[in-house]
């Protein structure tokens, strides 16, 4: 029976066609680490997963991204089998337990908001043996996303690299991934055809890029939590999160209005001012909101309940309501 740490994990396949470059074999035997002895990794929970024919690419990067993760994090060799064991042998097709879109891209959002704010110069001591093997981990999971063509999960899966990387403190492969992050960014801006997909993938990216540098975070629940303490930030800190927030905001205005993304994005970018205490930018964010959603209420910063853990967006409260239990 496969743990419910696993299954908290699983996210669905559904591959779409993307602009998202690819790298050439010879880039991805570049970023391959040097391993002392090619050996040691042969029967590790990491090649299994590698070999694992009934996982999607998609999935197989996920789960070894998050193995490295572990081992920087101070797990030890053990402990990351243990949790991955039932990855490595996963033999039945699982990815209808979790088909919905929107539970694969929060589960990558929630890795890469946990990445963006690891802000540690120094990783727990950690053996070099452990080091190799989340080394490894990463640029096997590399491999796979040559074979990923959806952008959300692409895009994101290459920032989390990329941050794993930088902890790693291998600032030429750090490089290497953010290298392709620009290159794509720049060509969905070109591009007079860039599909939701791919603006929705980009922004989401450049949004945890600028959480790099503040860590602010938007309540997405009917209920509205109170404002948390957001630590002193300078001037340079602000304009440089704040660049990457208005670069995300220039892709989805490209939307229709009646968007979701670009509506959320707005809306977004309003309660960021607003945490961050300013107010002024907050307040003319804001009314560019109410125009695209056609309605003046500040009501709409925030997500309505339906009931029965049900939430809906870009209403005001009396407009909207249901019964538990009535169908």
């Amino acid at each position: 029976m496969r743990s419910k740490a696993l299954l908290s994990i699983v996210f669905a396949g559904g591959l779409l066609n993307s602009q998202l470059p690819a790298l050439s074999e010879n880039k991805i035997k570049s970023m391959e680490p040097v391993l002392e002895s090619e050996s040691k990794s042969t029967d590790s929970v990491i090649q299994q997963i590698a070999n694992n024919a009934s996982l999607t690419p998609e999935r197989k990067a996920f789960y070894l991204l998050l193995i490295a993760s572990r081992y920087l994090n101070g797990d030890s060799e053990t402990t990351v089998d243990a949790q991955f064991k039932s990855a490595a042998t996963e033999t039945t097709d699982v990815r209808n337990l979790y088909r919905r879109q929107n539970f694969r891209e929060r589960s990558l959002v929630s890795f890469a908001d946990r990445v963006s704010e690891d802000r540690s110069t120094n990783m727990p001591s950690i053996s070099h043996e452990t080091f190799i093997l989340a080394d490894t981990a990463i640029h096997k999971a590399l491999t796979q996303l040559h074979e990923v063509a959806e952008p959300f999960a692409k895009l994101n899966m290459y920032f989390i690299a990329s941050r794993l990387f930088q902890k790693m403190g291998k600032p030429d492969e750090t490089h290497k991934c953010n290298e392709i992050l620009e290159k794509t960014f720049k060509t969905y801006e070109k591009s007079s055809t860039a599909y939701e997909d791919q603006v929705r993938a980009a922004s989401s990216v450049l949004n945890s890029m600028a959480n790099c540098v503040i860590s602010v975070h938007t309540a997405d629940s009917a209920q509205r939590v109170p404002q948390t303490q957001i630590k002193a930030t300078t001037q340079e800190e602000f304009d440089a999160s704040q660049k990457l927030k208005l670069r995300a905001l220039a892709m989805v205005d490209r939307l229709d209005p009646s968007n979701h993304v670009r509506r959320k994005t707005h809306r977004d970018l309003t309660l960021w001012y607003l945490q961050l205490g300013k107010d002024e930018l907050a307040e003319k964010e804001k009314l560019v909101l109410f125009e695209l959603v056609g309605i003046h209420d500040d009501s709409i910063l925030y997500p309505q309940s339906l009931g029965c853990g049900q939430i809906v967006w870009w209403k005001i409260a009396s407009s909207v309501g249901m019964l538990c239990g009535m169908g």
